[in-house]
């Protein structure tokens, strides 16, 4: 194989795992977004309505945004590691109450593989602090003091919440 036919190789190999699986298309992810608008506000002047605004939200520990309410199972899934990656991302909103049994979040769930990912590419347009390779953002959004402090960088599980202690399938968490 020639040093141009490696490239492609070793580019997909530094992407890391989110980036591994197939691209979703962001354009239709924008159109995917569309139910979730009602409750979570995206942009560069974002704010916390309903939900939590998803600025900065792949990458981002779970109940981290500040100056928002979670429920006590949003903040349990924080402390235990709990952090928005594309998988997690995609897990949360095919079944947000069986990823964070107790979340606030309203049972809207995407069941289209496809549209998830491409939900998952529109976010990832408004988290540009996200590093595929250690699978954080480091996004904190202008103007306010900082919630990430108080949670966990590390874990990028995205098993339930539920599935430490059982055979739950993988869903992630608002």
């Amino acid at each position: 194989m020639t040093r141009i036919g490696l490239l492609p190789l070793a580019l997909l190999a530094l992407a890391g795992p989110a980036l591994a699986q197939e691209a979703g298309d962001a354009a239709a992810g924008k159109t995917a977004f569309a139910p979730c608008s009602s409750c979570h506000d995206i942009g560069e002047n974002a704010k916390n309505r309903m939900g939590p605004y998803l600025t900065g939200v792949v990458g981002r520990p779970a109940a981290s945004v500040d100056k928002f309410t979670y429920s006590q199972a949003m903040v349990a899934a924080r402390d235990a590691g709990l952090v928005w990656t594309p998988e997690a991302i995609e897990a949360f909103v095919t079944g947000p109450h069986d990823y964070v049994p107790g979340t606030k979040m309203p049972s809207i769930t995407v069941r289209d593989e496809a549209a998830r990912r491409n939900l998952v590419a529109y976010l990832l347009t408004f988290s540009p602090d996200f590093d595929p390779q250690t699978m954080v953002s480091t996004y904190a959004a202008p103007n306010a003091d900082s919630a990430a402090g108080s949670a966990p960088s590390g874990s990028s599980s995205a098993a339930p919440v539920s599935a430490q202690s059982s055979s739950v399938q993988p869903s992630s968490a608002q």
